[in-house]
């Protein structure tokens, strides 16, 4: 039965090659051609995926350590949510070499020999078309389902894997999930596709946001481009000093040499309010509009992280430094000149937050919030979301979140104690909203500052 299979494969792959077939232009076949002619690998070849020694690995390590370390959080939430349908989770660097993983202790038998192991050796020169392989050569997402890979080994298995671009917009590795479970349809793997590539762009975002944490970073959504949100970092003197591949693609005129700046406010018109000092560094929504058009689009700004003089501990500046895609990414657009209004006065909403700040292990209902701003409970909410970005419950959400954090670091104080001294109904409250906002425990995030 399995030399059958085998034998139908290879007439398959032999008509791609041949020009025939049913897959003449698409991605598939022309990573088969590739396979083929470009690399000369055999697709009845059943030797086991390489695994680079020691000494070989520990060059790739070295030179992926930062990556590794950004995309440590992202790697466990991904493989969190995926595990339960057998995926196995694999960080790649640019040359298709595994530098991080996430497996289960004890991998059953039917995975043995699958080379999805820190040291394997994926590009498609060595394995053919593959998830991990092939999406580095064609720059994108992909999924790969059984049949459509190129070596009959591995037709068992599936994959869905997303690159990962630097600050510079140059490719440096790749997200994968693979799965040999038989039982998941083709569409199930389309769907796990969706969540590697949100999860590859989440360590983009926060790689550009952990190089660029001094400079104020606008967080754009892309109007032609649904679900896929620009990042650009800014100086005091409102130069464009950094652009992610998004960024890049939309901007392009403003896509500078390296080492060459241009400024924010020859692409958008000038709003000097968006760059204008606030107490404390929250996150805030606004609507900018391209110069010579007549759209806006939303957009959010991160103030620069405070100097280290009053930058109180690395858990602040973690928090400070993640994942903002969310927010953005549903978004609607609107004409320029319906622009959002109706926002708090500055003096009444630093009093709020001053006072959400003195009294987070306190009830701060919508009721009392609005009372202590002196406004309706309907006005309040508007004006507070306008101002802010994000409704008053999520605001107060965040803030707690960020007290944990401090108090986790800084403390050695009970988990327990820090939940109700941060205002959670207990523990289990804490740990649930923590790993949420965060992908990781209280008390991971406690060890991993230690």
């Amino acid at each position: 039965m399995r030399k059958d299979r085998g034998n139908h494969h290879l007439d398959r792959v032999q008509a791609v090659l041949e020009g025939g077939g049913t897959r003449a232009e698409d991605a598939i076949s022309a990573s088969w051609k590739r396979s083929a002619i470009e690399f000369g690998v055999d697709p009845a070849s059943n030797e086991v995926p390489r695994i680079l020694t020691v000494g070989e690995l520990k060059d790739h390590q070295e030179k992926a350590q930062g990556l590794a370390f950004t995309a440590r959080e992202e790697l466990d939430q991904l493989f969190r949510i995926s595990r339960p349908a057998g995926y196995v989770a694999l960080m790649s660097n640019a040359h298709g070499v595994v530098i991080d993983h996430r497996v289960e202790e004890e991998p059953s038998p039917r995975r043995a020999g699958w080379g999805n192991m820190v040291g394997g050796f994926w590009s498609e020169a060595a394995e053919g078309t593959n998830g991990t392989g092939t999406c580095i050569a064609e720059r994108r997402s992909i999924t790969i389902h059984r049949s459509e890979h190129f070596r009959f080994r591995h037709i068992g298995s599936s994959c869905s894997a997303a690159p990962i671009f630097d600050v510079d917009g140059e490719l440096i590795g790749a997200l994968d999930i693979s799965s040999t479970d038989p039982t998941l349809s083709d569409k199930a793997h389309k769907l796990a596709g969706a969540l590697v590539s949100e999860a590859a762009r989440s360590i983009e975002e926060r790689h550009f946001r952990e190089r660029f944490r001094r400079h104020w970073i606008v967080a754009i959504a892309c109007a032609r481009a649904p679900g896929r949100v620009a990042l650009m970092a800014v100086d005091k003197d409102r130069w464009i000093v950094g652009m992610d591949h998004n960024a890049r693609d939309g901007w392009a005129r403003a896509n500078p040499p390296p080492g060459i700046v241009a400024g924010f406010w020859t692409l958008f018109e000038r709003d000097d309010r968006i760059f204008r000092p606030r107490n404390g560094a929250d996150d805030f929504g606004v609507r900018l509009t391209a110069v010579g058009g007549t759209e806006t689009v939303p957009a959010l700004i991160t103030p620069p992280e405070p100097s280290a003089a009053i930058w109180r501990n690395a858990g602040s500046m973690w928090f400070h430094c993640r994942p903002r895609r969310g927010p953005l990414i549903d978004v609607p657009h609107a004409p320029a000149g319906h622009r959002s209004s109706g926002g708090l006065p500055p003096r009444v909403l630093r009093r709020v937050k001053e006072y959400i700040d003195s009294h987070l292990g306190e009830d701060l209902e919508l009721h009392r919030l609005a009372q202590n701003a002196g406004m309706s409970l309907h006005h309040f909410a508007r004006g507070f979301r306008v101002s802010a970005g994000v409704p008053p419950h999520q605001f107060v959400l965040q803030r707690r979140i960020r007290a944990a954090c401090d108090l986790l670091t800084d403390t050695d104080y009970p988990i327990a104690d820090i939940a109700i001294a941060t205002g959670f109904a207990d523990q289990s409250h804490l740990t649930r909203h923590f790993r949420r906002s965060l992908a990781v425990s209280p008390g991971a995030f406690r060890r991993s500052r230690r």
